[in-house]
């Protein structure tokens, strides 16, 4: 805990005050870049957590909220191809969400919805729009019978398995996340310290390009914390603009309070 109380303060510090740049240049590259990494992984961790309590909560609830959404009939799986004992089509759903049973279909049955499931004969189609259709054999599903009941029954018999499951899928997506995001903006502000590396030269201060990124990387933190919390907000475009705003008056603010010439050896 003390570690986080400690960052947290050197936070306040750094953002009071537009002559903290000459600190950070005494910081290893390595220094600001972990500085910055806790802050992505202090929200990914937020995050985790959220979504763990929501599965958690939601879990529970399940057998209810599935018993409202699946349709009443029954499928039967045989070596990969689908039958049913219910009059084809069966649809269900409305004009957002179309849910239809037709193993004499085809695919551009869901031509005219907007999202839905369609089984066939021998695959399930998802579609959640016109850019994401998915395709999943029916050969890879197990033999069986299965209906309303049967499912519910499951869900409500296999509550521990499913927050399992839930929980790893949650971990796995954290992981790609992190790793994903982490390379994605570490990219972007390598680019950004070079531009802030030639604004360097115009104004005669005399740091290197390592020095340039350390700045960038303190100056990133207060952006990534906007970023975080304007995921709940619907202007995005507002989100960025403020951001690079933060970016830019830190960066370059602490570039332009530092003395002229060249500053103290960094590490």
């Amino acid at each position: 805990m003390k570690p986080v109380i400690a960052t947290f303060k050197e936070t306040l510090a750094s953002l009071q005050d537009l002559k903290y740049g000459q600190i950070i240049l005494q910081k290893s590259v390595g220094q600001a870049l972990w500085y910055w990494t806790k802050y992505l992984l202090l929200i990914i961790a937020i995050g985790v957590i959220l979504a763990i309590a929501a599965l958690t909560y939601y879990a529970p609830q399940l057998p209810k909220i599935l018993g409202d959404q699946i349709p009443d009939v029954d499928l039967t799986i045989t070596s990969g191809i689908a039958s049913t004992t219910v009059k084809q089509p069966f649809t269900a759903g409305d004009d957002k969400f179309i849910f239809i049973l037709d193993t004499t279909g085809k695919l551009e049955d869901l031509d005219k919805y907007p999202a839905g499931v369609l089984i066939l004969a021998d695959k399930v189609v998802a579609k959640k729009d016109s850019a994401d259709i998915r395709i999943y054999p029916l050969k890879d599903f197990p033999d069986g019978t299965f209906t309303k009941d049967i499912v519910l029954n499951w869900v409500k018999n296999n509550q521990l398995l499913i927050l399992g499951l839930g929980a790893s899928a949650i971990l796995l997506f954290a992981i790609f996340i992190t790793g994903f995001t982490w390379l994605w903006k570490l990219g972007g502000m390598t680019i950004f310290a070079l531009l802030v590396w030639l604004a360097s030269r115009v104004i005669k201060r005399t740091i290197s390009l390592a020095d340039s990124l350390k700045l960038v990387l303190y100056a990133s933190v207060l952006p990534t914390l906007v970023g975080t919390v304007s995921v709940l907000s619907p202007n995005s475009q507002i989100s960025s603009i403020i951001q690079l705003a933060l970016l830019l008056l830190y960066s370059l603010g602490w570039l332009w309070y530092l003395p002229a010439g060249k500053p103290a050896k960094s590490k």
